[in-house]
């Protein structure tokens, strides 16, 4: 009887390996330089998009097709979303060929990049919501976003009516299925999930390993992946079995999925706080340049330009932040230009060549010295 038992358990514990195995999509890495604050997919027959968001380099977007597996790393901005034109988005989520997009300006905004008349405020008693950090697009088009202020889900309708609805202390993250469920990561509560299709939902707790607070989580058809910036862990649970992916490639920051594809963001966090470092001083360089020199045109070469627009785009934030608290700076550097020279064009060896022609009194030839 002891023997049937155990053999009983040991059926159903390798059916539910089985069933997390075979409920791991396609996976699609995605490298990205930054510090990204959401992903999210759409899948059509064709392809798949992911757009990430990242609160200082904008929205961006990338593509694969079926025959292309492995990662995803030709991440374009996209400026805009038919009329309108993205300042800080810092949370995303996707429905169907639905994307959603809260951008912080003045008075942050929900923005439907396929139905333009579908841009809302977020205000709430006539206040605008200050500390917005994710938002799920949930079935019949409403869309919920996490306040951390309010302290709850600030839900919206497609007529444009809003609600506020309690979910918890500290909630930091909400993610829909294709159930009709939300579910929402609280600090202090873990993952609970709920109708907002409900008058007055109940939540109920959902059995996951502990999570972080920085973790992201996606679900579908009651399958949970998370990412922790550690590791990947897919896990079912009503079979009561989590497992980790196979997946070792860099910091797993963000996870989205799609019925067919399952997408894992990577962030080197170490690799971002050196970049922000390395902005920070070559922006107090060119600021002196430009006060005691009057330089008005800086070009960045070397190994550092390799980096591209994760470094030239905190240099190019942090001097529009100094013209703007300055008017002596913004008399000083409203001219001022900053780009990078391309590593392949060996900039050490062009600059000595210049010095040399120039101490011999030779004239400079295109092509030597001209920048």
């Amino acid at each position: 009887m002891e023997k049937r038992r155990h053999l009983c358990v040991g059926v159903l514990v390798l059916l539910a390996l089985v069933a997390v195995m075979t409920a791991v999509p396609d996976i699609r890495a995605i490298e990205f330089f930054g510090a990204p604050s959401d992903l999210a997919l759409i899948e059509t027959p064709t392809d798949l998009n992911v757009y990430v968001a990242d609160p200082r380099r904008g929205l961006l977007s990338g593509r694969s097709i079926p025959s292309s597996p492995g990662t995803i790393s030709n991440l374009t901005p996209l400026s805009e979303c038919g009329a309108y034109k993205f300042h800080e988005p810092v949370a995303l989520s996707a429905r169907g060929v639905h994307l959603v997009v809260v951008d912080l300006e003045s008075v942050p905004v929900i923005v439907d990049c396929d139905l333009d008349k579908h841009t809302y405020s977020l205000r709430w008693k006539g206040e605008p919501l200050r500390l917005p950090t994710s938002v799920t697009l949930g079935e019949g088009g409403t869309v919920a976003v996490v306040d951390r202020e309010l302290r709850g889900l600030f839900v919206v309708s497609p007529d444009g009516k809003s609600r506020v609805v309690r979910v918890g202390e500290r909630p930091v993250l909400v993610r829909s299925d294709d159930r009709g469920y939300v579910h929402v990561l609280d600090r202090d509560r873990g993952v609970s999930r709920l109708r907002l299709s409900d008058p007055e939902p109940d939540m109920a707790s959902v059995p996951l390993p502990p999570l972080r607070e920085s973790a992201s989580f996606a679900v579908f058809r009651d399958v949970f992946y998370t990412a922790d910036g550690i590791a990947t862990r897919v896990t079912v649970p009503s079979a009561g079995v989590s497992l980790l992916l196979p997946y070792g490639h860099g910091r797993p920051a963000s996870v989205a999925v799609s019925e067919h594809y399952l997408a894992i963001l990577d962030s080197d966090g170490s690799a971002v706080e050196i970049t922000d470092r390395v902005a920070d001083h070559l922006a107090r360089a060119i600021r002196s340049l430009a006060l005691t020199l009057g330089v008005q045109r800086v070009v960045i070469g070397g190994g550092v330009a390799a980096a591209g627009p994760a470094l030239l785009e905190p240099i190019q934030s942090r001097i529009a932040h100094e013209r703007a608290a300055s008017p002596l700076a913004q008399a000083a550097m409203g001219d001022v230009t900053v780009e990078l020279l391309s590593p392949i064009q060996a900039p050490g060896a062009r600059g000595a060549a210049a010095i040399a022609r120039h101490r011999i009194g030779l004239p400079e030839r295109e092509g030597v010295g001209e920048r």
